[in-house]
């Protein structure tokens, strides 16, 4: 008797309680049974899983294990349960069309026996059976030869009118979604995104069939997991498909799928994103404009700041500067005429220096467009800094993407250095460009790196000898239209003209016009006037021609200024009279021009009627600085004149200055004070006032007489009557003590002819503590002169209080405020001053801080009398960072 029991364990897992314990005995009877060697009994059990809790009841007993995974081929079993029959000669046809591809192909590495197996196996692919095969029985203990069975019989069922040869690609992950997720979910995901989202099959028409495939090869993660190029075009070529399109769309695919990695040169899919193809799917929509911008800004790092890249912006050729500097222009193509003359001429707008460019472009025919590795690798830098921006990318991928974006960085810069390059080369590019030439720029450029465009510009600039061949005619030229040039205006011509070699510096052309226009008829003129040896010159040299130019000496010179002041002049500056000769383009004075034109005005100062005056000084000596005046038709003045003016100061402002008076009349071109009689018509008009009501006034004194003084330089004030000083004095002694008065309240007291400035005066004069009656400058006390203001009343002081006084000089705040601590009184402040320094703006008024930066600052503080002295107390206690303090202050007690 035989027992047949199928996959006991699925039956038993169900059982519970008594039935699994009566069930259980029964099947180690059963087996011990069976095991009796007298009795006619089989049992045969199959199990799906090792390790199971039935295996506890098998392995009991002497059982003879045999595992069926090595006995059967499952591809066998497969193809018996699901294949019927097949027509032989059909399939031959097909799969012989299918090796046949393979053969022929570079890419596919034809296993051995293929083609028997793909005849024994139609109409499954061998090859797909054993990728499956591994993929569901990855895990040992899940023998899943069923699930195979129900996945292609799905497959046959859905692809029977669709297909020839069932294949990888056939194997759809979204029409097979259901039964790839039991495999590996996140991978079937990732691949089924990127079908959907990222694969246009109009641009990658088998890159589903792609797909599918490396998504087989991919569902079981491990360290072989991928698929080569050749089990790719295996899985996804179909009859009448082309192998090189397959490849070509693998490529294709590996810059577009999201999720399509390579490693190690097999393809697999990931659940996490691949930077590559973010990278290229960000690329793909940067326009070529945006690329070729990105190449401009590579032209410019590789050839540095002088460098202008054209035909790579939107006119980019208006944007080149209109400069001096020698401009190194790199086309991203050859130059023909048309794009030279548009630089040359600002694109038809004009440009000033038009021979400052030199011309560079790729060497040969190579050319920076579209469809070039240029222009697709400034795509994926783009986009590959686009990528970077996105903040939500982990930090794994953004070090990917830096790397590779870092690396298509440093392959573009190698390969733009590898395409540059030559300079055109030619005599005249804009009128003569059919007769330049290409020239490498290794043999060009002959010192430095060959891509600086400095070293570019250094080797475009010309010889100066072969300038030199060149100044003379130019010289011609501007001479005879301008009449005379300054040697910048050849430096500039060189510049200007496109047919000109163009200079390398302003010293190159400097250099050239000293040597190229030795022996020829012209002048150069500076600021010392004419010569006709050019050494020396500089940009700024003037040159005329000879011929028109008169000689003169220092006899000439005088005559010219006294040709001047015979047409009227009274006045003459010497330093731009000596200006108007040296500049003149008709006059070249032989000798030293400066000397020349002082000598001729020491001649004329020697005549009583010039002189040489430097503002409101008469001079011994004629300089550049100073005048040269005709005092023929001044007036004479004197005393009386200048008693004139006295009189008219005081009456304008109160006092008379004798210094400025004399200066007024210094500069005054209609009166003329002989030097010689200029202080005793001084002390004559000073002592005429000074007999009468007026005084001296030198330094906070009053003097009745000038004794030795210089009558020049004294201050003149009036000053009241002696009869009415006596009243004023009378009238303050008559005052109570402590009582104030001003000095309109005392000018009041009299009539009009005794004015405020006399009285202000004469208080001033009589102030102080030392005659009777005795008063003081009101608010503080002061008996200086200096202390009182306009406006400020007088005090008589209270005689019988008494006082003290505190006064410290120093740099020391806290020696200062320990001094006034051991010495200070109670009081009052009578009068005082306060001095001190302060760092930075602490001590400036608040609405002038911030208008300038100040480094210190210094006070000086006027005490107003009547305070307590605690008052003055609380100002020692600030502030701690005061210096050089000077403190005199009186109190009454």
């Amino acid at each position: 008797m035989l027992f047949l029991v199928d996959e006991l364990e699925d039956w038993f897992d169900t059982l519970q309680g008594d039935r699994k314990s009566a069930n259980k005995a029964f099947l180690q009877a059963l087996l011990e049974s069976t095991a009796l060697s007298d009795l006619d009994l089989f049992t045969i059990v199959s199990v799906l899983r090792e390790g199971s809790e039935v295996h506890e009841i098998l392995n009991r007993e002497q059982a003879v294990e045999v595992n069926m995974n090595n006995q059967v081929d499952k591809r066998d079993v497969l193809h018996h349960r699901l294949i019927e029959s097949v027509d032989e000669d059909a399939a031959r046809d097909i799969v012989n069309g299918y090796f046949d591809a393979y053969d022929q192909s570079d890419h596919v590495d034809l296993p051995s026996g293929l083609l028997s197996e793909m005849h024994e196996f139609y109409p499954f692919h061998p090859v797909l059976l054993d990728t499956l095969e591994t993929r569901y029985y990855a895990d040992e203990g899940n023998q899943n030869t069923r699930g195979m069975i129900y996945l292609f019989s799905k497959v046959l069922l859905e692809m029977r009118e669709q297909t020839d040869l069932i294949t990888h690609g056939d194997i759809d992950a979204l029409k097979f979604e259901d039964e790839l997720s039991k495999i590996n979910y996140e991978r079937l995901n990732a691949a089924t995104g990127d079908i959907t989202s990222r694969i246009d099959e109009s641009e990658v028409p088998h890159g589903r069939r792609i797909l599918n495939t490396v998504l087989l090869y991919s569902l079981k993660p491990s360290e072989g997991e991928g698929a080569k190029t050749s089990e790719i075009v295996m899985g996804a070529y179909q009859t009448n498909s082309l192998v090189s399109d397959i490849v070509l769309n693998l490529e294709r695919l590996h810059g577009v799928a999201w999720h399509l990695h390579k490693l190690n040169g097999k393809y697999a899919i990931r659940d996490r994103q691949n930077p590559n193809a973010l990278i290229r799917n960000a690329a793909t929509d940067v326009s070529e404009a945006s690329a070729k911008a990105e190449i401009a800004d590579f032209i410019t790092e590789i050839f540095g700041s002088k460098a202008y890249p054209v035909g790579f912006r939107t006119n980019d050729i208006q944007n080149l500067p209109d400069s001096r500097e020698i401009k190194v222009v790199v086309k991203d193509d050859q130059w023909d005429h048309d794009a030279v003359e548009r630089v040359i001429t600002n694109d038809g707008r004009g440009r000033e220096w038009r021979n400052t460019f030199v011309f560079v472009q790729p060497s040969g025919t190579d050319a920076i467009e579209s469809g070039t590795r240029y222009i697709d690798k400034a795509r994926y830098i783009e986009g590959a800094r686009q990528v970077l921006s996105d903040q939500s990318l982990n930090e794994e991928i953004r070090d990917s993407i830096r790397g590779m974006k870092n690396q298509e960085v440093s392959e573009l810069r190698e390969e733009l250095q590898l395409l540059y390059g030559e300079a055109v080369d030619g005599d005249d590019l804009l009128n003569e460009f059919e007769m330049a030439a290409p020239m490498d720029l290794d043999v060009f450029v002959t010192v430095g790196e060959k891509l600086d465009a400095s070293n570019i510009a250094e080797a475009a600039a010309a010889d100066p000898f072969d300038l030199q061949n060149h100044v003379w005619p130019i010289v011609q030229d501007l001479l005879d239209r301008r009449g005379e040039i300054a040697i910048e205006d050849i430096y500039e011509q060189f510049l200007r003209d496109p047919g000109l070699p163009i200079p390398g510096s302003v010293d190159d052309v400097v250099s050239a016009t000293i040597d190229g226009l030795a022996d020829r008829p012209v002048l150069a003129r500076d600021t010392d006037g004419f010569r006709d040896d050019l050494a020396g010159s500089s940009l700024d040299t003037i040159l005329v021609y000879r011929d028109p130019v008169t000689l003169w000496d220092v006899d000439d010179v005088e005559q010219e200024l006294r040709r001047r002041f015979g047409s009227g002049a009274t006045t003459i500056a010497i330093g731009e009279f000596q200006r108007e000769l040296l500049e003149d383009s008709n006059v070249w004075i032989t000798s030293d021009g400066h000397q020349a034109v002082l000598q001729a005005v020491g001649r004329l100062q020697r005549e009583e009627q010039y002189l040489v005056v430097h503002g409101d000084e008469i001079l011994d000596e004629p300089t550049a600085d100073a005048s040269l005046r005709d005092v023929s038709h001044a007036k004479t003045v004197s005393a009386s004149y200048i008693g004139d003016r006295i009189e008219d100061e005081i009456e304008r402002n109160g006092h008379a200055n004798l210094d400025t008076i004399i200066s007024d009349i210094r500069v005054d071109e209609g009166v003329y004070l002989p030097p010689d009689e200029t202080e005793s018509a001084a002390r004559e008009a000073v002592n005429d006032f000074l007999v009468e009501d007026y005084v001296l006034e030198a330094g906070g004194r009053y003097l009745e007489s000038l004794g030795d003084r210089n009558p020049t330089t004294v201050t003149l004030m009036p000053t009241v009557s002696s009869e009415t000083g006596t009243q004023i004095l009378e009238y303050v002694r008559e005052l109570d003590e402590g009582r104030q008065f001003t000095v309109s309240k005392v000018a009041d007291r009299f009539d009009s002819t005794v004015t405020g400035d006399r009285v202000q005066t004469f208080l001033l004069a009589n102030l102080g503590r030392e005659d009777e009656p005795i008063y003081v400058v009101g608010p503080t006390g002061s008996d200086d002169p200096a202390d009182w203001m306009p406006g400020y009343p007088f005090r008589k002081p209270e005689q019988g209080a008494q006082s003290w006084r505190f006064e410290y000089n120093g740099d020391d705040v806290a020696a200062m405020r320990s001094k006034w601590r051991q010495a200070h009184q109670s009081g009052t402040v009578d009068y005082g001053d306060v001095t001190f320094i302060l760092p930075n703006e602490s001590g400036v008024p608040d609405h002038l801080q911030e208008t300038v930066d100040v480094e210190r600052s210094q006070v000086s503080l006027t005490l107003r009398s009547g305070q307590e002295y605690t008052k003055v107390q609380d100002l020692f206690e600030r502030p701690d960072e005061a210096s050089s303090l000077k403190i005199e202050i009186t109190f009454q007690r």
